[in-house]
């Protein structure tokens, strides 16, 4: 789980995986003390693209959820944003790009996905996506990857209480305008907006309902209920 924080502009951004998180980091690149064009990398066709997460993890600027915790009261009057996605739709991202996009892992470890501490090779490029389902459904949170962890445990804190941590919590269904109310607030809104960089919005994409029985759909059901019930979810 991770914090992207700016000082000078009084918000933190609270990073989600799958949730159009490349395309928010490199909007917000420029906010930073960045040398974006070092982070600058060529594609085989010549096109030339950020790579934004690199930039950040190498930045000061971003926190992990312990960090943030033990810091939170430096951020009470910050804008302390993020954004959710539908959890099935959520987990389809995951498998076209982890699991059938890839020509080979981009992880250390040489695996396409975390797996459990007892089961670490449970992903494999080209798995079937029910086998997937099964997996994600079988690990616990606690160990999961953050491509597939919960996005309660990255906006609520654990205790009974269930305490939010933002201020602002938008939709990848209406992302566009959710980031642009966030800008606006900031004051930003003539810098800074996502424009052409939303890359998972590409036409004549299958709805997510297609990927899924009903078997599938309850194993999503259950193994994300807390996003479900705590974002107002359904299928």
């Amino acid at each position: 789980m991770k914090y992207i924080v700016s000082a000078e502009y009084r918000f933190v951004y609270f990073v989600t995986p799958k949730v159009a998180c490349s395309s928010i980091k490199e909007a917000l690149l420029p906010l930073f003390p960045i040398d974006a064009d070092a982070y600058r990398h060529v594609d085989k066709d010549g096109s030339t693209r950020i790579r934004p997460h690199r930039a950040f993890n190498e930045s000061r600027s971003q926190l992990n959820k312990k960090e943030y915790l033990a810091r939170e009261s430096e951020f009470t009057d910050y804008l302390r944003f993020g954004f959710v996605r539908n959890p099935w739709d959520r987990l389809i991202s995951c498998y076209r790009q982890k699991l059938l996009q890839r020509k080979r892992p981009d992880r250390k470890d040489n695996r396409p996905l975390q797996g459990s501490r007892g089961n670490p090779d449970a992903f494999y490029l080209g798995m079937p996506f029910a086998e997937f389902i099964e997996q994600v459904h079988a690990i616990p949170d606690s160990e999961s990857d953050p491509h597939f962890r919960s996005q309660t445990g990255i906006f609520y804190t654990h205790d009974p209480d269930e305490r939010c941590l933002a201020s602002y919590i938008g939709r990848f269904e209406s992302l566009t305008d959710d980031f642009a109310a966030v800008m606006e607030q900031l004051g930003l809104a003539d810098r800074i907006s996502l424009g052409h960089r939303l890359r998972s919005r590409r036409p004549g994409k299958k709805p997510y309902t297609d990927f899924y029985d009903e078997r599938l759909r309850r194993l999503v059901a259950e193994r994300f209920a807390d996003d479900i019930r705590l974002f107002g979810y359904d299928y």
